[in-house]
C-alpha cells in the first residue's frame, strides 16, 4: 500500500477536507511537510472544513462574529456601521477566502456558542416537558432543525452585537441590549436622541430583523444574563455587598445582592421556552 506521502497534494488536501474539526487541522499539519504542503497549495482548504463542521446557513453569521470584532474591524478600517451594512448588503464576501487563523478562530466561536446552545436547548426542554435533571430527554421532545437554527442565529447574533457595541471601554454607564420602551412605536421619535450616531447603529441592527427575531435574541440574553447568577455567588463571598459590579461590559447593578435576588427569581420565571 502507497503511504499518503507518496499522494499528490490534491489528494492529501481531500483526506484533510474530512476533518470534522478546524481545530484538528494545525496538529495535523505540523505532524508533516506533505500536510503542511497540501494546506499552501489549497488555501480553500480551512474554509472547506469549516463549512463540514457549521451548518451552511450559520457559517454567514459565524464569520461575521469574527469579524465584527473590534481588533479586526480596526484593521480594515470599519466602525459599527459600516460593519452591519456591508454585513447584510453583501454577506457572502467573508466566504471567500480564510486563513487558517481565521478559520481557527471562527471555529472556536462557534465551539463555545455550540456548548451555550446546548445548555440553553436543554434548560428551555426539561421546563417545556417538566423533564427532571436526572432523567433524559426523549427523541420526540428534542428539537426541530428550524428550532436549532433560530437559537443558533440568536446567540450569533448576540455576540455580534457584543462586538459592535460593548466591545469598549464604556463601563462608565449601565448596559442594556433592550432599554425599557424598545419596540414601541414612539422609541425611536425623539429627534435629538435619534441623531447620536450609535442609536443609529443599534437601530440598523435590529430593524434589519423582524420582532419575533428580535424577540428570541432578547430570550437568549435573559438566558445568558441570569447564567452568570451562579458565577456571581461565588464573587459575592469575597466582594463586598456594595461594590460595583461590572462583567464583559455590562453593569450589574451597585448592590449585587439585589441583584442576585432578582436574576435568580428571573431565572425561575424566565420565558426562555419563546425562542423555540
Amino acid at each position: 500500500m502507497a503511504s499518503i506521502t507518496s499522494l499528490p497534494l490534491h489528494l492529501v488536501a481531500d483526506i484533510l477536507r474530512l476533518l470534522d474539526n478546524i481545530q484538528l487541522l494545525p496538529p495535523v499539519v505540523l505532524s508533516h511537510r506533505i500536510f503542511y504542503s497540501a494546506l499552501l497549495d489549497t488555501p480553500s482548504l480551512p474554509l472547506d472544513i469549516l463549512r463540514s463542521q457549521i451548518p451552511e446557513n450559520l457559517l454567514p453569521l459565524a464569520i461575521a462574529a469574527y469579524t465584527s470584532q473590534k481588533s479586526v474591524r480596526d484593521l480594515h478600517g470599519l466602525d459599527a456601521e459600516s460593519f452591519l451594512t456591508k454585513c447584510y448588503d453583501t454577506p457572502l464576501v467573508g466566504l471567500l477566502h480564510l486563513s487558517l487563523d481565521q478559520a481557527i478562530q471562527v471555529g472556536r466561536i462557534d465551539d463555545a456558542l455550540s456548548e451555550l446552545r446546548e445548555e440553553f436547548t436543554l434548560c428551555s426542554l426539561r421546563r417545556l416537558y417538566g423533564v427532571n435533571s436526572d432523567e433524559p430527554i426523549s427523541d420526540d421532545q428534542g428539537l426541530s432543525a428550524g428550532e436549532e437554527y433560530r437559537i443558533s442565529r440568536a446567540l450569533y447574533r448576540f455576540q455580534i452585537y457584543r462586538n459592535l457595541f460593548l466591545d469598549k471601554e464604556v463601563l462608565d454607564k449601565e448596559q442594556d441590549l433592550f432599554p425599557s420602551g424598545y419596540g414601541d412605536d414612539d422609541y425611536y421619535d425623539d429627534e435629538e436622541e435619534d441623531t447620536k450616531p450609535e442609536k443609529k447603529q443599534k437601530k440598523l441592527f435590529f430593524d434589519r430583523h423582524s420582532p419575533w427575531v428580535n424577540e428570541q435574541l432578547a430570550c437568549v440574553y435573559d438566558y445568558l444574563e441570569t447564567r452568570l447568577t451562579g458565577v456571581m455567588l461565588t464573587i459575592l463571598s469575597a466582594t463586598p455587598a456594595y461594590r460595583q459590579v461590572v462583567v464583559n461590559g455590562f453593569q450589574w447593578g451597585e448592590n449585587l445582592t439585589e441583584w442576585l435576588t432578582e436574576k435568580t427569581q428571573l431565572f425561575e420565571e424566565q420565558r426562555c421556552v419563546s425562542a423555540l
